[in-house]
């Protein structure tokens, strides 16, 4: 979530039930969306750090409610000095304040930097009119919205919201248009599954344009009583850090991503389902990944060890090989402790623990296997391969003996770019591509290309 210029607002502030015990405040929402509160005082029967739920009446906003709430630093008074605590939240909702109960509704919507280009439709229309063609007709034509299912009672919708010229048109007239994710369920869903559904949504814009693109504007409608359909609903607005963020905002043309909506119209949903449904599984992969694109890793060797265990992850989840079929390791197995002498047996249960894990270097030759073309024909002695491999085990263990085959400086900032575009293909295929679709998007795509080929020169 990008916040431009820190959003800093005062207020007064209180727990659930103890409206009389009203404590003032700053609340300052900066880029990312974090959110930090600092209050002049402290909350009463409060015995630990973490405080959960406080409501608030906070200028400009109104009532908010926030939520996962901790205390950063707690202070009391002390010799006459005012006291002055700090505090981080986790989630600000703005404009209801929820006493009690989960926060649910049945819909949100948000949208992702880059969505307009990514998308690439338009309604505006520009034509040329009178003499000479020196005069210029701009119109309007409403774009029907894109309408998946993405489950049994959950909907997303691709919303087109245009504004149209306000009154009086003296020298300006402009249109715009910003497209909108719209997810909308039959029944009542907690605000953390929607924007967990939300940042799902947002790391599949990001796979598409190989960009680290932010989540915008999240806000869902709230209904006092739903039972009485004419009852206005509250418009709240939602604050949380949202990831993936990157410090820079990325600069998103449509003819740099590796698919955009056009050339996968037909098959949105299914890609988009596909995705949805493969996340939590490789989750841990798609974490590292956005670590590695966020510029999280200070050096060059945590940025190397992340996207090492984040392919060595994905491919434990995705293909699941062992070296023996299970029951017949298990019979080993069996066998072998049964022939140990007891007071030997716990240390060789832990060895054998993992015994039937394949190794780094057999997981590496299975991922590239698809992609040979791009990393390296021969499975025996691919250098790709061999270099991951020993320069994982040394700065895993740092072992003496191990330090001459590594990639260091400009070898390993090149043999970096190499994994994360392997690694990207692969979170690619578990959204249903297949490895020779994505062969081909790869050849016409800069971006993608400059890391596969980047030498020494270029870093």
């Amino acid at each position: 979530m990008r916040i431009s210029d820190p959003i800093k607002r005062v207020g007064t502030f209180w727990l659930p039930g103890l409206a009389e015990s009203r404590v003032s405040g700053d609340i300052t929402i900066s880029d990312s969306g974090r959110v930090d509160l600092v209050i002049y005082s402290n909350f009463p029967s409060v015995d630990s750090v973490r405080i959960g739920r406080i409501i608030g009446d906070v200028e400009g906003f109104g009532f908010v409610t926030l939520e996962g709430c901790f205390y950063k630093s707690l202070n009391t008074n002390f010799y006459n000095s005012p006291a002055r605590s700090q505090l981080v939240v986790g989630r600000m909702f703005c404009g209801v304040g929820f006493e009690e109960g989960p926060i649910c509704s049945t819909k949100f919507v948000f949208s992702v930097e880059g969505l307009d280009e990514w998308v690439n439709i338009s309604g505006i229309k520009v034509a040329r009119s009178g003499s000479g063609k020196r005069g210029a007709i701009i119109s309007y034509e409403e774009v029907p919205d894109i309408v998946l299912e993405l489950r049994e009672g959950l909907g997303l919708r691709l919303s087109f919201w245009w504004s149209e010229p306000g009154a009086p048109i003296l020298r300006e007239a402009k249109i715009t248009q910003k497209i909108h994710f719209e997810l909308e369920s039959e029944t009542l869903l907690e605000a953390s599954e929607f924007i967990s559904l939300g940042h799902k949504i947002t790391t599949f814009i990001c796979m598409a344009t190989d960009k680290v693109v932010s989540i915008e504007d999240p806000f869902f409608y709230h209904w006092e009583n739903r039972g009485q359909s004419s009852e206005r609903s509250h418009k709240v607005k939602v604050f949380y850090r949202s990831l993936p963020f990157a410090t820079e905002q990325p600069d998103v043309h449509w003819f740099e991503t590796i698919f955009n909506y056009k050339s996968i119209s037909e098959s949105f949903e299914l890609y988009l389902k596909a995705w949805l449904n493969n996340f939590d599984s490789i989750g841990p992969s798609i974490d590292l990944y956005f670590s590695a694109r966020m510029g999280v890793y200070r050096y060059l060797d945590g940025k190397f060890l992340a996207l090492a265990q984040a392919l060595e992850s994905l491919h434990r989840r995705r293909f699941d090989r062992k070296k023996l079929p299970k029951e017949v390791f298990r019979k080993m197995k069996k066998d072998i402790l049964k022939a140990c002498p007891e007071e030997h047996k716990d240390w060789l249960r832990d060895k054998l623990a993992y015994g039937n894990e394949i190794s780094l270097k057999d997981r590496l030759a299975e991922l590239v296997a698809p992609f040979n073309v791009l990393f390296g024909e021969s499975k025996e002695d691919n250098e790709f391969i061999s270099s991951i491999v020993d320069t994982r085990n040394y700065l895993t263990h740092f072992d003496e003996s191990g330090k001459k085959n590594i990639a260091r400086g400009p070898d390993l900032a090149v043999l970096v770019n190499k994994m994360e575009v392997l690694l990207q293909l692969h979170l690619l295929l578990a959204t249903g591509f297949s490895s020779e679709d994505l062969l081909q998007r790869i050849k016409s795509n800069p971006l993608v290309q400059g890391k596969l080929y980047s030498t020494l020169e270029d870093i």
